[in-house]
């Protein structure tokens, strides 16, 4: 915090829980979320959505990301990794992280009273690394191998093709 402050000194700045956010209601204009709900059990996901909304000026935007499902990692997720799939189970023993769909993450928002704008995928590199043992096993012994990765997920892949291996989806939504 105290580097921000050192950008903006008349910045406010508020510590509080998620779950109970400590602001006036309708008193933001927009709100930023980038890989927190989704350490939370499902039905807090919903409450803490509520909770945004309620702090959101009509119209407010909320800026989300939220760890992706995408179809490569979906191949191997169950067998390789403790994770657990939008409205699936209940069993929070060793529990990291939910992933969502792009259907999921539009559904629970929608049912929290915001409306996408637009979505973005991310992480490609930490996707593929992640689920394709191999690609790691390449990427970690050859420096050319990195360096190609590297500049191809700087530039401006299409999201179509994104989408395929990102680890990461990023929303734009209104409040409605």
């Amino acid at each position: 915090m105290k580097r921000v402050k050192e950008v903006d000194k008349n910045l406010k700045i508020v510590v509080g829980d998620i779950r109970r956010i400590p602001l006036k209601y309708s008193s933001c204009g927009a709100y930023m979320s980038f890989g927190v709900i989704e350490h939370y059990p499902f039905k807090e996901q919903r409450d803490i959505l509520l909770e945004i909304k309620n702090i959101l000026i009509p119209g407010g935007l909320l800026f989300l990301s939220v760890p992706y499902f995408s179809p490569l990692f979906k191949r191997l997720a169950k067998n390789r990794f403790n994770i657990i799939l939008e409205n699936e189970g209940s069993s929070y023993e060793n529990f990291y992280q939910y992933y969502y769909s792009k259907k999921g993450i539009i559904n629970t928002i929608k049912e929290c009273g915001f409306s996408a704008l637009a979505f973005y995928y991310d992480g490609a590199v930490y996707g593929a690394k992640r689920a394709l043992p191999w690609f790691q096993k390449i990427f970690n012994s050859s420096k050319l191998f990195r360096f190609i990765v590297h500049a191809l997920d700087r530039a401006n892949m299409p999201q179509s093709f994104l989408s395929y291996f990102a680890h990461m989806i990023f929303v734009v939504a209104k409040s409605v």
